[in-house]
């Protein structure tokens, strides 16, 4: 959902992590023990930005547990701050900074890393 400056996405996930026919059988696990279920992760990214979307430059901060790829559990939040800068309709260059704290909702909060990524997003139309 977007609304002017806000972006919001929320969904779920189900994830079941498995070993191998083959590591169950060097590491004698028992047949009970061989899944782990995720049976209910919540997905979500609230993003604010200093500009309407349509405007060709923007920034953006966000707090997420998505990723490309990667989908966090809801208790691990991902601050990202994001610049966006749009030359034509169909290209859009980007640079963000993440900053992933560790157990930020939990007991212990310890620091856990940051990563910075540039690219840019070509839509062929």
């Amino acid at each position: 959902m977007r609304h002017r400056r806000f972006e919001i996405q929320i969904g779920t996930n189900f994830r079941t992590y498995a070993f191998r026919e083959k590591a169950l059988k060097y590491y004698d696990i028992e047949k009970y023990s061989e899944r782990i279920h995720e049976n209910f992760n919540l997905m979500y990214s609230f993003s604010y930005y200093l500009k309407k979307s349509d405007d060709p430059w923007n920034i953006g901060l966000s707090i997420t547990n998505i990723d490309y790829f990667i989908i966090n559990q809801e208790t691990n939040p991902v601050i990202n701050l994001r610049g966006l800068y749009k030359p034509s309709p169909q290209a859009c260059l980007f640079a963000e900074f993440w900053y992933k704290p560790a157990g930020t909702l939990n007991h212990a909060v310890n620091h856990f890393g940051y990563f910075f990524r540039i690219g840019m997003i070509w839509n062929f139309n």
